[in-house]
């Protein structure tokens, strides 16, 4: 659209030649008008192209801003793509993998058949050698069977003696203990004390029913004690004994070895003096290293110093 302002400028100019100058001039200034207008209808053309250009522009930096949109979603789309190549590639590996184990199992079974056929043959075989091969092998089987028959009656038969042997062993520690009460019955329970342990028979002696206190000596209540003892032995020669002194912690160790196994031969001779076989009889001396109760005061050690006389049955 053209400028009002020019045109009125244009035509007062115009005017203006017309009345003031000659023809020539007017020419000229005619030729600067004409050519004052396509300058401006040049001018206005370029202004509507360059407004067509913006508006161009626009609509490529829209279209660049939805094209890098469009990227980034075909990039996210693409990175889906090959996670799922990848997903697919992995489980196309593992079914080789399978397919490839189960041939394998194939043939194995293939040949796990053809050995259970070969096995069946062999034992078609055997099954179909003769009448008489039968025959020796069931006179072979029953003789491996009354083999193991007499096996297990033999076994049978140790397990029997030995159940006697222990029922045996049972019944004569039952009855020494019985006896022993009884011979003992007349001491208070603090000088005595009778125990089964792991089948054997643990008659106890304090050491103030045997000997005084320090001394290896035995006393007259102890030699009556060892009397009564060995009254129930006379008619039991199948049995042994230990005999094991033991002392409370006073003293040196080496003092309490010494008293201890000193107190254990003295018992020992005087069984031996009373009729008891020496070959039946053994001394032993442990110090203080096996009490009843701890060491921690004069009560406890009383208790622990004691002569034990073990009974030991012997094969019939």
């Amino acid at each position: 659209m053209k400028n009002p302002t020019i045109k009125i400028l244009s035509f007062i100019l115009l005017l203006s030649f017309i009345s003031c100058v000659p023809a020539k001039k007017y020419k000229q200034l005619e030729e600067v008008t004409n050519k004052t207008k396509d300058e401006n209808k040049s001018f206005h053309t370029v202004m509507e192209e360059n407004e067509i250009l913006k508006q161009d522009l626009l609509i490529a930096e829209r279209n660049l801003r939805d094209a890098y949109s469009e990227n980034e979603i075909l990039t996210i789309g693409n990175k889906r793509l090959a996670n799922d190549f990848e997903d697919i590639y992995t489980r196309y590996e593992e079914a080789i993998t399978d397919n490839n184990s189960l041939i394998d199992a194939n043939s194995f079974t293939k040949m796990e058949m053809e050995r259970k056929m070969n096995e069946l043959e062999t034992e078609q075989k055997i099954f179909a050698y003769s009448s008489k091969g039968i025959n020796d092998y069931a006179f072979e089987n029953d003789a491996y069977l009354d083999s193991l028959e007499n096996m297990v009656t033999q076994q049978q038969y140790e397990i029997n003696m030995l159940y006697d042997q222990v029922s045996y062993y049972q019944s004569q520690l039952n009855e020494i203990e019985n006896n022993l009460n009884t011979a003992f019955s007349a001491y208070e329970k603090g000088q005595y004390s009778i125990e089964q342990k792991n089948n054997k028979l643990y008659l106890s002696l304090s050491h103030d029913l045997l000997f005084r206190k320090g001394s290896s000596r035995l006393d007259r209540s102890g030699i009556s004690a060892l009397q009564q003892f060995v009254a129930n032995f006379e008619q039991k020669p199948d049995l042994e004994f230990i005999i094991e002194g033991h002392s409370d912690s006073d003293g040196s160790p080496s003092k309490n070895w010494e008293i201890s196994t000193k107190r254990a031969v003295a018992v020992v001779n005087q069984l031996i003096k009373l009729g008891m076989d020496p070959k039946t009889i053994t001394a032993s001396g442990r110090s203080f290293y096996m009490p009843l109760v701890p060491n921690t005061n004069e009560s406890n050690k009383s208790k622990n110093r004691r002569t034990e006389i073990i009974i030991i049955p012997t094969e019939k």
